[in-house]
């Protein structure tokens, strides 16, 4: 899967190395948006990128988990000429680096520390990069 990526990686930086400044950054902003949205719906449906489900609640409820978190005003995207990143930032970045690596952190104002499991949120999925590889040949293309 990393020789794919690699492969993919390799082909879109040379196609977008080919744009000028401004049609790149628009390419990356398209696909930073294609891939929040992505994200948020893995999300959405408690898997990771990996396509493997994310680690039940302690309690056993069915009650969705990161409703807020998802949502666009905290999975941010930014995108340059050179990149595009996605992520959380502020308090909503470091619930998500809790989760996301499955670490400790305090739940109650009494200092009570709960180690949690670990749900990977951010990544690529082979679907992700499926997807990315239609955007910028719809891009080239003038679609």
């Amino acid at each position: 899967m990393s020789e794919e990526l690699a492969a993919l990686e390799d082909w879109i930086n040379d196609t977008i190395e080919s744009l000028g400044a401004r049609d790149r950054r628009r390419v990356l902003t398209t696909i930073g948006r294609d891939l929040r949205r992505n994200t948020s719906r893995r999300m959405m449906a408690q898997v990771g990128p990996d396509g493997r489900k994310w680690a039940a609640r302690k309690d056993g409820s069915r009650k969705k988990m990161f409703k807020r978190l998802r949502l666009a005003k905290n999975l941010k995207t930014k995108a340059t000429a050179d990149q595009v990143k996605i992520g959380f930032s502020g308090r909503a970045g470091a619930i998500a680096r809790v989760h996301h690596y499955g670490l400790r952190d305090r739940v109650t104002s009494r200092g009570v520390r709960v180690k949690y499991q670990s749900r990977e949120m951010l990544g690529l999925s082979a679907l992700d990069g499926e997807r990315v590889t239609n955007i910028v040949s719809q891009w080239i293309k003038g679609e």
